[in-house]
């Protein structure tokens, strides 16, 4: 009885030593985590940034979409944008989903924060975005007068480096409006990043151009699960590492690739500032400092912080190999939104397009779409005009923390069902190619209650148009039928002045009794001035180009025919012109045959409705502004009268052009 109260009495013993051990340890690591990630303060207003992303990296002089969504349990009165602490502006209107335009400049790193207020003055505080504003040239266009000196002024650009890098040109000499013009940054004297130019605050080496690269690895001495730093050699352009956008450096250390970092010039410093996330806690790992000299670099460098160690082998090579050039940017998806209908949903958003359609109406999930657009190249630079495809994001709105849901191949799938989402969490998309030295784009993102983006529409006249043809065989009916009836109309009512009105048809005459034959042909020609969203240069995404044409009259008869009932038109096919008429000028309405020639790649039947899709010609425009010569308008072939006399069909036609599009 004794032994067996012993044994209780050991064992009782020993389990309270184990719950004190567990209270003890558990206390320790509550402790641990709370000094390592603190929890986001709790506050009455949700204040989120949905764009861009920490991490982005944005090329010079882009324009970048800063966006917001804001909530609380009262109304939101204003919201107001911070760019490295300096206020953007404030919005009043609609500022739950307050957005603002920020030119990103200079090249650095940059902060972001917004702050948004309710009716009864209560405020929240975004989380902070950190991006890299990257050194490169960067296309920008001149308003009407204004000269490279006057452009180069706004960035901090003298005369002398904006005229070589614009060919030369006076930097005095007004521009037209709209004419393309490139803005050097890095300051004009080797100062780009990379191979090939010195960093701020040092010459070239001497003798033999060589780049000295450093060999990267990142060890964490504090707990994270992600992290990332920024290095500069001045202390005013700062560069990622790792040095593709959206990459960070993952798990304990053990294990990192290394990363090349181009330098040349004299002796200087380095610094280093690193961050890491543990769970959805952002915390700073502190800064780290080392004397650096790429004429006699040392076996290997170490920068350490309070939660890191960065060391680096040093490297030498010829000029021109080493580092990516992370200046490559992937233009961004756009109008990520909730189709407005069914027909919406299966435009142009690829082949995959029934399957998540067909869940529009099912309340478990979120059917959105989006476009995508390659936007400006500047000629001979280095620009993303294809992509891979697409990865779509869940994001936390508290946090801001991403998780991938899935990976799209194509740039032609832009279409994806998403769960239903709970309160507090957004969606956004990316567009990625597979090339590890470019990455992905920048965040096109979507929260519950965003009426999403709508199209931009805009209704064109031509600003040239054109009749072209005429009668081009006759023999024997110079009696017969010889009032034109083109000249009818317009000597009757004047059709034909008016942009737009064109005359499109087809005249044959066969009357063996008055040994006659004829034929006429005339088909219209119009052209179209793009708006200057949709000029080159620009980044709007083109959804939908629709020619109108309205038949004001059209006479119809063919000699021998029972009804004679006409079509609504006697335009049988629609062609982009291959060659400029424009120089004939709108009062001239007839012009010949050859003027007007062009490829008739959009038929349709004789009694069409009166609208055509000319989405592709039109995008041909935009991005080749040169072979902008219009459309030509080709009639039916009316074919022989059953007997002796004429057929005909003539349309007189009144032409416009409808455009769809989306403005980033």
């Amino acid at each position: 009885m004794k032994k067996r109260s012993f044994l209780w009495g050991c064992l009782a013993a020993g389990l309270f030593v184990l719950l004190l051990v567990g209270i003890g340890g558990g206390w320790w690591y509550l402790r641990s985590r709370s000094q390592t990630a603190e929890a986001p303060s709790a506050s009455p207003v949700l204040v989120f940034l949905r764009s861009p992303s920490s991490g982005d990296e944005i090329g010079a002089g882009a324009v970048v979409s800063v966006t917001l969504q804001a909530t609380a349990s009262t109304a939101i009165q204003s919201a107001e944008l911070f760019v490295d602490g300096q206020s953007l502006g404030v919005v009043a209107e609609i500022p739950q989903h307050a957005s603002w335009n920020w030119q990103a400049w200079p090249p650095g790193i940059h902060t972001l924060s917004a702050r948004a207020t309710t009716v009864d003055g209560q405020t929240g505080q975004s989380q902070t975005v950190i991006v890299t504003v990257l050194e490169g040239p960067f296309p920008t266009q001149a308003q009407e007068g204004q000269t490279l000196e006057q452009i180069g002024a706004d960035f901090g650009v003298p005369p002398d480096q904006m005229a070589s890098a614009n060919g030369g040109m006076d930097p005095t000499l007004p521009l037209p409006g709209g004419f393309p013009v490139e803005v050097p940054t890095g300051g004009g004297n080797g100062n780009e990043p990379g191979p090939g130019g010195g960093q701020p605050g040092g010459g070239g080496l001497e003798g033999d151009l060589i780049s000295n690269l450093i060999h990267w690895h990142f060890k964490p001495t504090e707990p994270v699960d992600k992290s990332y730093c920024y290095l500069s050699f001045d202390h005013q352009v700062w560069y990622k590492l790792p040095k593709l956008p959206y990459h960070f450096f993952e798990g304990d250390g053990t294990n990192y690739p290394q990363y090349d970092f181009p330098l040349t010039g004299g002796e200087k410093a380095i610094w280093a500032e690193c961050w890491g996330w543990l769970g959805n806690a952002l915390k700073y790992l502190g800064e780290g400092e080392t004397q650096f000299d790429p004429a006699q670099p040392p076996d290997e460098v170490e920068l350490a912080g309070a939660g890191f160690v960065l060391t680096g082998v040093p490297h030498l090579q010829p000029m021109g190999g080493g580092a990516p050039d992370s200046s490559i940017v992937v233009p961004p998806p756009s109008a990520l939104r909730k189709p407005l209908n069914e027909e919406e949903c299966y435009r142009n958003h690829g082949f995959l397009a029934p399957f998540y359609c067909a869940l529009r109406n099912d309340p478990a999930y979120v059917v959105l779409v989006w476009e995508w657009g390659s936007g400006f190249c500047w000629p001979g630079s280095d620009c993303v005009t294809e992509i891979d495809g697409y990865r779509i994001y869940e994001i936390n709105q508290s946090t801001g923390a991403e998780e991938l849901l899935e990976e799209l191949d194509g740039d032609w799938q832009k279409v994806f069902a998403v769960p239903y989402p709970w309160p507090g969490i957004c969606y956004g998309v990316r567009a990625f190619v597979e090339n590890p030295l470019i990455g992905e784009s920048t965040m096109a993102t979507w929260c519950p209650g965003d009426a999403g983006a709508q199209p931009q529409t805009v209704v064109l006249s031509p600003t040239h148009w054109l009749t072209g043809g005429g009668t081009w065989v006759e023999d024997g009916c110079e009696t017969y039928g010889t009032l034109d009836a083109y000249v009818g109309a317009n000597q009757e009512t004047g059709f034909g002045n008016q942009p737009g009105e064109v005359l499109v048809g087809d005249l044959l005459v066969d009357d063996e009794e008055k040994d006659c034959f004829r034929q006429a042909h005339h088909y219209g020609a119009v052209r179209f001035t793009l708006p200057s969203e949709l000029q080159f240069g620009q980044s709007a995404v083109l959804q939908k180009a629709t020619l109108v044409i309205d038949s004001e009259f059209t006479d119809y008869y063919r000699s021998g025919e029972a009804t004679n009932a006409p079509p609504y038109t006697c335009v049988s096919a629609v062609g982009e012109a291959d060659g400029d008429w424009t120089g004939l000028g709108n009062a001239q309405h007839f012009s010949p045959g050859s003027a007007l020639m062009g490829y008739a790649d959009s038929p349709f039947a004789d009694n069409w409705s009166g609208y055509i899709d000319v989405t592709s010609i039109v995008y041909h425009w935009m991005y080749h502004p040169i072979n902008n010569h219009g459309l030509i308008l080709y009639p039916v072939h009316v074919g022989p009268p059953y007997n002796d006399g004429d057929s005909y069909c003539y349309t007189g036609a009144d032409v416009r052009l409808i455009i769809d599009y989306f403005t980033p």
